[in-house]
């Protein structure tokens, strides 16, 4: 018997010690002792990110110490630089949570440009985490870059959170917006709009969305509410109308376009979208007809002279087409301005075998205007001299030798200067 009970003891004593679970290395974080708890949490950075769900449920701890400890623990896991980023970026990373807001942005963009494709899990911890919408945001927009899915799996995730559902919601709606996934994204935008969502672009894409699915009744409410949050807002005029023009009632399409010229009363824009509205449907005359009321009133707006003339050139009304953007060329205050025109212009002299003619009649314009400007000069010059004003006459009739050089003008007036004062000397 004695000889068993030895063999048993020799037995324990070979086994290996009993493995501690995650929790019980958590719950030793409010050991009575200190070493116990720095043993304990020494053990747990060494296991890492998985062991982030049983410090999460160590928050609700009836121990503070342990709470306390699993915060700390929680906070520099979630942080802990990954491989491979420089020794800067990571000392950072260290202190990520301290940060304030912009700094935080400013290293989540330095740590995305650094890492590539290797940042995807740090741009989703931000992305979970972080409280700010701003620093989300910027997380965001470089894990779509890097990782789509990833985006996509981390967004719908914290749609299961009230705190971040909202938000999410709306990120994905916008997500699956640019992505032209229809369906999902009116799904998602809904359940953003059900969660208490404030953000008007939602109201938007939720309209283009029942658009592009060609439910235009759902889009024509919708856009009649965004109308009555913002009546200034042209876009939504031309496309409600287009929803009335695709349900088949033209003339509440036409009263909705119609509505722009009131929301930009005194100003021609209303008339470029009125114009842009019946393009949309190939109603050309009803688009050079709003042209040209617009240009009847405004006869010297330099944007609408410029896209009636684009137009006309389009319809191939050459003859109409060069005499409005002539007169744009006369409205235009810039330099980029006169050269959008002048390109317009020569493609339509181009396009009509009329570039040749026009040329010499602005050649013949010009040498009126130079033999104007001659004779004005030669009556100014006359009147400094009748006045006594030699000095300023010589000024004219030096400026008039200058301009045209060469020419019978400027020899005129070179002898002319020979018979006055010479001027004095300094």
């Amino acid at each position: 018997m004695a000889m068993l009970r030895a063999a048993v003891v020799l037995a324990a004593l070979a086994a290996p010690p009993e493995t501690k679970s995650l929790d019980q290395w958590v719950a030793q974080l409010g050991s009575a002792t200190w070493a116990d708890r720095e043993a304990a949490a020494a053990h747990i950075l060494t296991v890492g990110q998985e062991a982030m769900p049983a410090l999460e449920r160590a928050l609700s701890h009836r121990d503070s110490e342990v709470r306390h400890r699993a915060g700390t623990l929680i906070d520099r896991l979630r942080w802990q630089p990954p491989s491979g980023l420089s020794e800067p970026l990571a000392s950072a990373m260290e202190h990520y949570s301290s940060l304030p807001e912009q700094q935080r942005r400013s290293l989540i963009g330095r740590v995305a440009t650094e890492l590539r494709s290797r940042a995807a899990p740090v741009l989703r911890r931000v992305l979970r985490y972080d409280p700010s919408d701003n620093v989300r945001r910027q997380a965001l927009s470089h894990l779509r870059r890097v990782d789509a899915a990833g985006a996509e799996v981390a967004l719908r995730a914290m749609t299961a959170d009230k705190r971040t559902a909202v938000w999410a919601w709306e990120r994905l709606g916008d997500l699956y917006y640019r992505a032209g996934k229809s369906a999902q994204a009116i799904e998602a935008i809904e359940n953003a709009r059900a969660a208490g969502s404030k953000d008007p672009r939602m109201g938007v894409q939720l309209a283009r969305m029942y658009k592009r699915l060609n439910q235009w009744a759902k889009a024509r409410d919708l856009f009649e509410a965004l109308i009555a949050n913002e009546p200034d807002n042209l876009n939504y005029y031309r496309e409600l109308g287009q929803c009335h023009y695709m349900l088949d009632d033209k003339p509440k399409a036409e009263t909705a376009w119609k509505r722009m010229l009131d929301a930009r009363r005194g100003s021609p824009e209303g008339y470029i979208w009125l114009a842009r509205a019946y393009n949309g449907i190939g109603a050309t005359e009803k688009e050079l007809d709003a042209y040209r009321k617009g240009c009847e009133k405004y006869p010297a707006d330099y944007e609408l002279l410029r896209q009636f003339g684009r137009v006309l050139a389009r319809e191939q009304r050459h003859d109409e087409a060069i005499a409005v953007l002539g007169r744009a060329l006369d409205a235009s205050g810039a330099t980029h301005q006169r050269r959008a025109v002048n390109v317009e212009l020569a493609r339509v002299l181009s396009t009509s075998g009329r570039l040749a003619g026009y040329l010499r009649n602005r050649e013949a314009g010009l040498a009126t205007l130079d033999r104007d400007i001659v004779k004005l000069c030669w009556r100014l010059a006359d009147r400094h001299l009748a006045a006594g004003r030699s000095a300023d006459a010589r000024a004219v009739l030096e400026r008039l030798i200058a301009l045209y050089p060469s020419t019978p003008g400027a020899r005129k007036a070179a002898a002319r200067l020979r018979t006055l004062p010479a001027p004095p000397r300094e």
